[in-house]
């Protein structure tokens, strides 16, 4: 068993003696180099970097909430009806329109 175990290790360490260092590709640092280069000259690349500083952000989310802020202050402030609407509303109660739902039963029908 021992022999056994000792003849497994010899041949597992004799399969390594033909291995080399690993070696990267030829160029391989001038071709990274490049293409971070050509990456950063794109116009994506340049526009989020714009938009990344610190001032620009900043007022940007400023700019959105204060439109955000405009439009609920808009939709907050009660409207004044229109003489379409005013006609309507003079329809509804001169000819007593009421609206009931289909899920609602009639006052005539029992449940």
């Amino acid at each position: 068993m021992q022999q056994n175990t000792s003849q497994q290790i010899d041949d597992i360490l004799d399969s390594l003696n033909g291995l080399a260092p690993a070696s990267p590709a030829p160029f391989l640092h001038t071709r990274i180099v490049a293409r971070l280069q050509r990456e950063q000259s794109s116009p994506g690349y340049i526009v989020l970097r714009w938009l990344s500083r610190p001032a620009v952000a900043i007022g940007l989310s400023a700019l959105l909430l204060l439109m955000n802020g405009y439009v609920l202050f808009i939709d907050s402030r009660p409207s004044v009806p229109t003489a379409l609407e005013e006609n309507s509303m003079a329809m509804v109660q001169e000819y007593d329109i009421n609206f009931t739902s289909a899920y609602e039963p009639l006052a005539d029908e029992a449940p």
